[in-house]
């Protein structure tokens, strides 16, 4: 299956730079990297010469939003799955695709996630919704909980890979 990677980003750093190499390290090939950038002042070109299989999209500050640019990244995807990530989600070795897209050999399946574990140097609010907002308790009381109120803190808090419904 072909696997396209979308990362909404914003002023994007060091981190960034890290990220899109242990992407080109993964040992499941990745189709293409489509960045959502927010304000192109503020994106570094060097960043798109890391690798020839990154695509950058730059939208104004007003015109970001967090599921309609994921959204607006996902349709752009021709890839069979779309993994969604954060621009600091470090995976942890080579095998965070090969992982993500092992499940969707059951054609039941539409969604797969990774965890994002929180960075050392974070605020003690980051890892708390780190650890909640993807441990199996919540997940299983999610009907007895505004869904809302948690799903954009949980979307940033995992590597998701989607069936890409084209």
């Amino acid at each position: 299956m072909e696997v396209d990677v979308l990362i909404p980003v914003y002023r994007p750093d060091g981190k960034l730079t890290e990220l899109l190499k242990r992407l080109k390290m993964q040992n499941y090939p990745i189709h293409r990297v489509i960045l959502m950038n927010t304000e192109e002042k503020h994106f570094p070109a060097e960043l798109t010469g890391i690798w020839d299989r990154v695509e950058v999209y730059h939208l104004a500050k007003e015109e970001f939003d967090h599921g309609g640019t994921r959204d607006r990244g996902v349709r752009m995807s021709t890839a069979d799955l779309v993994v969604c990530m954060t621009q600091d989600a470090m995976p942890a070795d080579e095998t965070l695709i090969e992982e993500l897209v092992k499940p969707f050999d059951d054609p039941e399946v539409w969604a797969a996630y990774a965890r994002q574990l929180p960075n050392e140097d974070c605020r003690e609010v980051e890892k708390y919704t780190r650890d909640f907002c993807t441990s199996r308790s919540w997940i299983s009381s999610l009907f007895f909980m505004d869904f809302r109120s948690c799903f954009s803190s949980w979307l940033d808090s995992l590597s998701i890979c989607l069936r890409n419904c084209r």
